[in-house]
């Protein structure tokens, strides 16, 4: 029986939001980003899925203060 990969990579919310400019600008998103360009390379030279997720905010439920469907920042 072939044992099966039970690995993924979980990429969760690299948005423009979070980086300069953005409504939520966090420390260190440059080195953050190349460290996950890095692990999604490394992901997809062993053939381990890469799973991205991408928060939006509801627009039925009013304007959030970021990832607003629409906007630059998502």
């Amino acid at each position: 029986m072939q044992q099966q990969n039970k690995h993924a990579l979980a990429i969760i919310d690299v948005q423009q939001d979070y980086f300069d400019g953005g409504y939520y600008p966090l420390w260190n998103t440059e080195a953050t980003l190349a460290n996950t360009e890095k692990a999604i390379k490394m992901a997809n030279e062993r053939s381990t899925p890469v799973l991205v997720i991408q928060h939006i905010a509801n627009a039925n439920k009013g304007t959030a203060p970021f990832f607003n469907e629409g906007s630059k920042g998502v």
